[in-house]
């Protein structure tokens, strides 16, 4: 063999025997593998790194290296210099390029997760921002006035009841990391009924209560109020639609959410363009309520096994949400209602929190308003308007970011439970801390993109929202505050996808709460003083 073989192979085959000369005689134990290895080498591990070399290195290093002579050690140290082995071990060498590749794989995971899942955040201003082109391409500039706080209300009043699909993620991801099918179902339809419940009451609040609510807008009341009132008829069917999605992130399935928004936006832009040209505002309202009934409709086709498969064969992503024919772990009764239960006393505190936020952007516009009106700065108003449009089409990147924490920390803790055998409620494990230091790590990155394209779009193409120069000048000068408050919600988003993973919502609402009240108190005496647009923002 040492005859016929090339060049490295040759010396390989002589170090080998070297070694093995050298620790017989110093009677080392791993020797007659090594030998063994030596005479049996076949031609492909002949051109592979040595590992019996290896192997015996970190051997003699760990034991039997101090007990040599200094010469016996030169002689060590000459043949291992010779074939380039490094003194560390080998297998520690693996072990950081396997974490290194691990954490490269998973932010790359979190970040595929994100970014299909911020067009299924997106849906919803989207569908506000394609009336708004109808209604200012077809109709008047009143109905385009009277869109405003419309639009304003309605957003802000369904945004508020999307805590049923916050607690959903969390609750559902949970069960299916802990092989619950039957409690995943479970919560998923106890969602369904609290989404249903709160839709029902919301609609009859809102067409009776908004007369009231939007008298305050004067010439533009009637107009604002009868789109708020032909609006909230989809607003049962886009919670309940919305909790159906949010069970299937939880269970990593992005591909259904975001075909149901691309149904629901195509829908709106179909029906905008048939309705709004004849039918004004009442017309966007119904084009924006078909478009949620047509989310709902691709959502409960997902939740069936429609097919009839055996689900226990099907990946978990692609298993019905609720139950399918003749199924058995289709729900109880019993545990059904408990679910339900868990849901409105895990959902209160989250409830509150997301009260906070539209506590937070409704004084944010009236201390910009107030502010502007006062000084008689009208192109302050202007470019406050253009500003909170843009957050608001920029900042789904922060929900997208608490939804995909929230689907990947119950497994991580899952693996730690297996490994520490205990799951505590404050307790981060290994696996734990893993995934939320790179969701940390993906909503900074996220989060700074997402401001600069924010800042992007109005410093180099200010012409798409104004042609009055002051209001540009205006805009131009806030905007870098804009990006800021982006980057820092992207990872306020990431953070707070990890308290609802854990469950910590009381904590999570007391924070927010605070955090309202101070921002609020701040922005009065900005309104007071009638501070400039920069200092608000």
């Amino acid at each position: 063999v040492y005859r016929y073989s090339n060049s490295q192979a040759k010396n390989k085959m002589l170090i080998f025997l070297l070694l093995s000369v050298r620790c017989t005689s110093m009677h080392i134990p791993t020797v007659s593998r090594v030998s063994r290895k030596a005479t049996s080498t076949t031609e492909e591990q002949l051109y592979a790194p040595p590992p019996g070399v290896v192997s015996l290195e970190t051997t003699v290093r760990d034991s039997s290296y101090s007990k040599l002579d200094d010469t016996i050690k030169e002689e060590w140290d000459e043949i291992l210099e010779i074939k380039g082995v490094e003194r560390r071990d080998v297998e520690t060498r693996r072990e950081e390029v396997a974490k290194n590749n691990e954490e490269k794989s998973m932010i790359s995971e979190l970040t595929s997760f994100t970014l299909p899942l911020l067009l299924v955040w997106l849906s919803s201003p989207l569908l506000s921002l394609a009336d708004s082109t109808f209604i200012g391409a077809f109709r008047s500039t009143s109905e385009l006035a009277a869109l405003g706080p419309a639009c304003s209300m309605s957003d802000n009043i369904f945004f508020a009841a999307t805590f049923v699909a916050v607690v959903t993620t969390s609750s559902v991801a949970t069960a299916v990391a802990n092989n619950d099918e039957r409690g995943a179902r479970a919560i998923t339809s106890a969602g369904c009924i609290a989404a249903l419940g709160i839709g029902l009451v919301l609609t009859a609040f809102l067409y009776g209560a908004s007369p009231n609510i939007l008298a305050s807008c004067g010439e533009l009341a009637p107009a604002a109020i009868a789109y708020v009132q032909n609006r909230c008829i989809g607003f049962t069917p886009g919670l309940i639609s919305t909790s159906l999605q949010a069970a299937s992130m939880a269970r990593r399935d992005v591909r259904s959410p975001l075909l149901a928004a691309l149904v629901a936006g195509g829908t709106n832009l179909i029906m905008d363009a048939i309705l709004v040209p004849k039918y004004g505002l009442i017309g966007a309202a119904h084009a924006t309520a078909l478009a949620q009934y047509a989310s709902l409709a691709v959502m409960l086709h997902r939740a069936y096994n429609w097919q009839n498969n055996n689900i226990d064969t099907l990946p978990i992503k692609q298993r019905p949400l609720i139950l399918g024919w003749k199924d058995r772990l289709s729900p109880t009764f019993p545990r059904t209602i408990s679910a339900l239960k868990d849901c409105i006393s895990n959902g209160t505190p989250v409830f509150g929190a997301l009260l906070a936020k539209c506590a937070v952007c409704a004084g944010l516009v009236i201390a910009a308003t107030r502010s502007a009106v006062g000084r008689g700065a009208l192109p302050d108003a202007a470019a406050h308007q253009i500003l909170t449009a843009l957050y608001w089409l920029f900042a789904p990147v922060g929900d997208a970011l608490s939804s995909t924490v929230q689907t990947f920390v119950p497994a991580a803790r899952g693996k730690d439970a297996r490994e520490q055998r205990s799951m505590q409620t404050t307790e981060y494990g290994k696996a734990t801390k893993k995934v939320v230091a790179d969701a940390t790590k993906a909503a900074l990155a996220l989060g700074f993109v997402n401001a600069l394209l924010a800042i992007a779009l109005p410093t180099f193409a200010p012409f798409l929202f104004s042609r009055d120069q002051q209001v540009i000048s205006v805009l131009l000068a806030t905007v870098p505050l804009l990006g800021l408050n982006l980057m820092l919600h992207a990872a306020t988003g990431a953070l707070e996808g990890t308290m609802l993973a854990f469950k910590d919502t009381r904590r999570l609402s007391f924070f927010y709460a605070l955090d309202a009240t101070a921002v609020l108190a701040v922005f009065s005496v900005l309104a007071t003083t009638q501070a400039p647009l920069a200092h608000v923002w």
